[in-house]
């Protein structure tokens, strides 16, 4: 069947078809861009940068589209052992990775093209990514200081300040904080408060119990053991059960992905004492002040989810501190662990490179 174009039953807007296929309804255009259109897409079959020889010529694209397009490439392609997904678009990624490892390789290499004090820094930090051996020199120091402020956890008092110093490290757990335009009055920034905190890759997956979910809960299991006891912090079955349910008490009241869509509802602006009054059992004083370093207390920020900062302030004051320690230590060890030394970085790639994609 050859291009053409109808008018669409309803009115004004004209169908594309394609050998047989409706590709997609547009609006009525002008008659020149329509014939340009309709050109190229009448030679697309022509041209060598479309490569074709991924479609499979055993399904009717009518009856499976997706095998249609991908089951002759599917059938020939193997999935490296290395990488956690393969396809066009990764293949570009590589290729421009491999542009830029080449020219952050020369530029680390030669420091007189380090001509401005940006090009040196970049160099410093390519330089300390890839020297693996000091690397594992280093070992945690990195993280350190972070580790040890969690191990000195022992009066619930000093968790606000803790929670607020982790954010500012990057570590968001279990409040995640961002300064932003302020959705509904863009002339100021505004600091924002939201849900976060969890191992899983989706709040669901705390109450899922199908195959898949099974499978990468066990593989949650396995890395928090594996990065844990490679910190010296090694967990007993009961104490890895302790964190996960408390991670399962966090995703009791974090929204949906779904119920994220509404802005509305995600947009609460509050002062220090309506949070305080919403979620008692944390010192949102003591919380703000050390996220702010010190400088004058905002009187208004967006708070996205106060169920969940609600949830967070009674497990602030009913959850055994030694849970809570351990609990941000995975955390902190979760979110460096790309950056550590190879048995992190190996179980990391192991979880979320490889489970969490598959």
């Amino acid at each position: 069947m050859p291009c053409v174009f109808r008018r669409a039953p309803d009115a004004g807007d004209l169908i594309f078809c394609f050998h047989g296929l409706t590709l997609l309804a547009m609006p009525r255009f002008a008659r020149h861009r329509l014939t340009a259109a309709a050109t190229l897409l009448g030679l697309a079959a022509n041209v060598q940068a479309l490569d074709l020889s991924g479609l499979s010529k055993d399904v009717q694209p009518c009856d499976d589209f997706y095998a249609f397009v991908n089951g002759n490439w599917e059938a020939a392609t193997e999935l490296p052992a290395s990488r956690a997904r393969i396809g066009s678009f990764e293949q570009l990624r590589q290729s421009n990775d491999a542009l830029l490892e080449k020219s952050l390789t020369e530029l680390a290499d030669k420091p007189s093209l380090q001509t401005t004090p940006g090009l040196k820094l970049i160099a410093a930090y390519f330089s300390s990514g890839m020297d693996e051996a000091a690397i594992e020199a280093r070992g945690l120091t990195s993280i350190t200081p972070l580790l040890n402020r969690i191990d000195g956890l022992q009066r619930r008092e000093d968790l606000p300040a803790l929670l607020a110093l982790l954010n500012r490290s990057g570590i968001h757990a279990p409040l995640a904080f961002s300064v932003q335009p302020d959705r509904k009055d863009t002339r100021r920034n505004v600091l924002s408060l939201s849900q976060s905190g969890l191992g899983l890759p989706d709040r669901d997956d705390y109450f899922r119990n199908d195959e898949r979910t099974r499978t990468v809960s066990a593989a949650y299991r396995l890395f928090a053991k594996t990065v844990l006891a490679a910190s010296g912090r090694p967990a007993t079955d009961a104490e890895l059960d302790a964190v996960i349910a408390f991670e399962t008490q966090l995703a009791e009241a974090t929204r949906e992905r779904a119920k994220l869509r509404d802005p509305n509802a995600s947009y609460n602006p509050m002062s220090p004492a309506e949070l305080a009054a919403a979620a008692p059992g944390v010192d949102w004083s003591a919380y703000l002040a050390v996220l702010t370093a010190g400088a004058k207390l905002p009187q208004r920020f967006i708070v996205g989810q106060p169920e969940f900062a609600t949830r967070v302030a009674k497990l602030a004051a009913d959850t055994p501190l030694p849970v809570w320690r351990q609990y941000l230590a995975l955390r902190v060890l979760d979110a460096a662990a790309p950056r550590l030394p190879k048995a992190y970085a190996t179980a990391a790639f192991e979880y979320r490179g490889k489970t969490i994609t598959a």
